[in-house]
């Protein structure tokens, strides 16, 4: 208490501070004088006597007066001097002090949840880069090391007959799935790997069962993903399911259900701890059950996407490898199931799909003949390349695996420097972390990508990504009709995808690509969502700049490419209503002059090699060798017909055009004239593209006369790029409209440009050339060439 009153002069306080906090009044006059202390002083200077003081108090209420103080502290130096003070006492002992605390189930949930939202509140109240014990990895680390000497702990009191309270270890054990649950990845496999200390099998039994309901779901979820076999599983829940029905909802509808998993392990551990003793028969055969029904429904085929039918199929080929390696069925969950099955192959069958006929006859194949039932098991002519799916019959066999690091042989240290390296330095080892996983599916169809683009609720795969987007352009080409309903998902995707430059260096020319691509064959979906998204808040500048070159490219390409682009011009359709028919028609008519007996037939290259040869005896022999005479001589000039094109971007223009400068004016959160000047200079290239794209167009006039007024607003800006940028989007103008409509119609604003090009431009930008077709004033030297070249260096 020394501290305390030594505090209490310091702040001048007439509070009579109790030598003990004995009861509830004490303590909370005792709070009350932290408070004016944290609030008052300078937690800096009176570092030490501050801690002495806060330890009178119990752990609970140190992190929350602490707390408290952070939240109520403005900006500046006090807020990040007790953010180091919390720090400093935030340690494995102060965690094993609280820990040990006997508070109510509401106190522990409030307490519980403070101290696992810490670093993302800190985060919020600093606005700026954390300290480094608060950054998500350590203090994970932190909360889990702190965890696993508490149930050492609590194994060491139960051997000495000592009560333990698990309400705080388990509420806090359900917020680290929610929150920190790569923390909890790590500290799953060190409890299963003490699988022969029983003692410390009931403590790790009590802490699941005592997770409160709402946060069992992910605690489960994060088991089952995490544990390399169902025996752990076994080891960890024992029968829990049989119970608790929170946990057995958890497992059959949610798990089984209502959700699916690219990571095999969920459902072989979900059936293989279900399958695995007879306490749980009754609850496996329900929801096998449930499985055959949800799976052989024709209903749910239609809205089930491919990955959740395969999900399914799996699960119920987990349960076929138990049931040929001993385990029964009920006779009527096997009556219902054979029916079930019965149902779903032949709804399967039906399907036009290859791949779900082929689910279809490798379940009705591998249950009918693992079941003893009246009907035999059939035989079905399945397509190879399936092994992956035949893979899960062999569930049963599997063994018991370690889960710690250093049972694996592996560094700790290295297995956790792949969680953030952005500081770390690139080595060769770098691509041995991220392997190609070889589950990453191929989409076939614009929808499959969209499915596949989705983050998953198990994490986004950046395998996938890339793959999706190496497949996407074809995909666009391919199947562009069936853009209409989906452009601006996959728009939205494709965006704001992952990207690993280090991993895949390719993945932000193929998101370009494929959002070029998008704006090409979708243009008034894709052009609007993509400029509501450039204007919009929230959005980084990089997202932003990807938008505007996208713009730009589409825009080139609808000029300049044909739009039968794909279809090579050596390989036209060859006309077959030649020999070839008349061959067919021939022998048709020999075959029902003949009755249908076998006769000599003439095939058909000798009939063809027959009338060639009558074809070259008709005609005259001077015919002949003028022919060849032609087909040898070497025709050194020939006159080239120039072809004439329509340009396809006059009929999208106005999509892209005019929204870029309408939002302009408009009230958005981009400071354009100032912060952002960079986007402004982009923008007015974007411009100055498009407008060139738009040349030979009658929308040209117009887009002309609205971008020199808009370029007239930023022409004398202090930003030299500014200025430069209105010079290249007005030199567009003056290349993209007509001369004679420039002389006509647009004589006043080229005087003005003529000034401004004497004068502003000509000492700013000494190299810009321009050529204004003003009368009476010219400021001569040739217009702007804009090219792809150019426009691919504005990109």
């Amino acid at each position: 208490m020394e501290s305390a009153e030594k505090l209490r002069a310091l702040l001048g306080s007439s509070v009579d501070l109790p030598e003990r906090l004995g009861d509830e009044k004490d303590r909370q006059t005792y709070l009350f004088f932290m408070k004016s202390v944290l609030t008052g002083l300078d937690v800096s200077e009176h570092k030490r006597d501050i801690i002495c003081a806060l330890k009178v108090l119990r752990p609970s209420d140190q992190l929350r007066e602490l707390i408290r103080a952070v939240s109520a502290a403005p900006e500046g130096f006090r807020k990040l001097a007790l953010v180091y003070l919390l720090s400093t006492i935030l340690t494995r002992d102060f965690l094993a002090k609280l820990f040990q605390e006997h508070l109510p189930r509401y106190s522990s949930k409030i307490t519980c949840q403070a101290l696992s939202n810490l670093p993302s509140k800190l985060a919020n109240e600093l606005k700026s880069e954390l300290p480094a014990p608060f950054s998500e990895k350590r203090f994970a680390k932190l909360l889990s090391s702190a965890i696993s000497d508490h149930l050492d702990r609590m194994a060491e009191n139960l051997r000495r007959n000592i009560d333990n309270d698990s309400i705080m270890i388990s509420t806090l054990f359900g917020m680290l799935a929610r929150h920190h649950h790569e923390s909890l990845g790590s500290l799953v496999p060190s409890i299963l790997d003490r699988s022969k200390d029983f003692v410390f099998r009931t403590v790790a039994q009590r802490l699941v069962r005592n997770v409160p309901a709402e946060l069992k779901e992910n605690l489960v979820i994060l088991i089952c993903y995490r544990t390399p076999c169902y025996k752990q599983i076994d080891w960890l829940l024992e029968d829990t399911v049989v119970t608790d029905s929170n946990i057995e909802h958890i497992l059959v509808q949610k798990l089984l259900l209502g959700r699916y998993f690219h990571c095999d392990r969920v459902v072989r551990n979900v059936f293989g701890y279900l399958l695995s003793s007879p306490a749980r028969k009754a609850i496996a055969c329900r929801a096998v059950v449930e499985v055959f029904h949800a799976w052989a429904d024709k209903v749910l085929m239609r809205h089930q996407d491919m990955q959740q039918q395969f999900y399914l199929t799996s699960a119920l080929l987990v349960v076929c490898g138990f049931l040929k390696n001993g385990f029964k069925l009920g006779p009527q969950s096997e009556e219902a199931c054979v029916k079930a099955c019965l149902h779903g192959v032949q709804n399967h069958l039906g399907d036009p799909d290859d791949t779900l006929r082929n689910f279809g006859m490798i379940v009705g194949q591998e249950f009918l003949g693992a079941v003893k039932s009246q009907i035999k098991k059939p035989d079905f002519p399945i397509a190879p390349g399936h092994g992956e799916l035949l893979a899960y019959l062999e569930t049963y066999k599997e063994t018991v695996e370690t889960g710690t690091l250093e049972a694996r042989g592996e560094d700790p240290q290295e297995a956790t420097a792949v969680d953030s390296d952005d500081d770390s330095e690139p080595d060769d080892d770098d691509d041995v972390v991220y392997k190609i996983d070889p589950a990453c599916k191929v989409p076939l169809y614009l929808r499959d990508a969209l499915q596949l683009l989705i983050p998953g609720k198990d994490g986004e795969h950046l395998e996938q990504i890339n793959i999706c987007l190496e497949h996407l352009p074809q995909l666009i080409k391919k199947y562009p009709h069936e853009l209409k309903d989906i452009a601006e998902q996959l728009c939205r995707l494709v965006l704001f995808a992952e990207e690993a430059p280090r991993v895949f260096p390719k993945m932000q020319a193929l998101k370009r690509e494929a959002l070029v691509l998008l704006l090409i064959h979708a243009p008034l979906t894709c052009s609007t969502y993509l400029i509501d998204t450039f204007f919009s808040i929230h959005v980084n500048h990089r997202y932003r700049v990807e938008i505007l070159s996208a713009i730009m490219l589409a825009s080139d390409r609808f000029t300049n490419e044909d739009p039968n682009v794909n279809v090579p011009d050596g390989k036209k359709p060859r006309d077959v209503t030649g020999l070839k028919a008349s061959n067919i028609h021939r022998n048709l008519d020999r075959l029902v002059s003949s009755g249908g007996k076998n006769k000599t037939e003439w095939s058909s290259d000798w009939e063809d090699s027959l009338e060639d040869s009558d074809q070259v005896l008709q005609k005259h022999w001077r015919e002949v060798i003028e022919e060849r005479i032609a087909g040898k001589t070497r025709k050194i000039a020939s006159g080239t017909e120039i072809k004439t094109r329509e340009n396809r971007f006059g009929q999208v223009v106005g999509h892209f055009f005019y929204p870029l400068m309408r939002h302009v004016d408009a009230e958005v959160p981009l400071k354009l004239e100032t912060d952002d000047s960079f986007l402004l200079v982009k923008l007015l290239q974007t411009l100055g593209v498009l407008m060139n794209s738009a040349r030979n167009t009658p929308q040209a006039y117009q887009m002309g006369k609205s971008l020199l007024q808009f370029c007239g607003l930023f022409r004398y800006h202090e930003h030299q790029m500014i200025r430069q940028a209105c010079a290249f989007a007005v030199g567009s103008v003056l290349s993209s409209v007509p001369e004679e409509l420039l002389q006509e119609h647009f004589s006043e604003d080229c005087s003005d440009l003529s000034q401004w090009v004497t004068g502003e431009i000509a000492t700013s930008v000494p190299d810009f050339e321009m050529k204004l077709p003003s009368v009476g004033s010219e400021v001569s030297a040739g217009p702007i060439a804009m090219n792809s070249r150019r426009i691919q260096e504005l990109t």
